[in-house]
């Protein structure tokens, strides 16, 4: 994970983050911050195959764009993301596999 922030003379700075999820996907964001006058935000970013969780049990696989605009007390946060793999293991999360069967009388 890297976060690199550069400031300007003009109460502006200039964001870049970039992370990876241990495997080959990766999520970027770039943009800026201006404190001048009324504090905005304008942020784009990119997931590229990203799989945000490591379980067992459940595996996705995220890509798609972010985006966030505005002033920072409402900006409008966008997204289009497409869930390239969603797999949930329902054996594996309940553990053994077994199924309790409850006696009814």
């Amino acid at each position: 994970m890297a976060l690199e922030i550069h400031a300007s003379q003009n109460d502006e700075y200039r964001l870049v983050f970039a992370a990876e999820d241990g495997d080959k996907g990766s999520l970027g964001l770039e943009g800026a911050l201006q404190l001048h006058g009324i504090p905005s935000l304008n942020l784009r970013g990119q997931l590229k195959r990203l799989a945000p969780l490591h379980r067992d049990d459940v595996k996705i696989t995220l890509t798609g764009l972010l985006g966030a605009n505005g002033p920072l007390h409402a900006p409008k946060v966008s997204a289009d993301i497409l869930v390239e793999r969603g797999e949930i293991e329902l054996l594996a999360a309940m553990g053994n596999g077994s199924v309790r069967t409850l006696p009814i009388t």
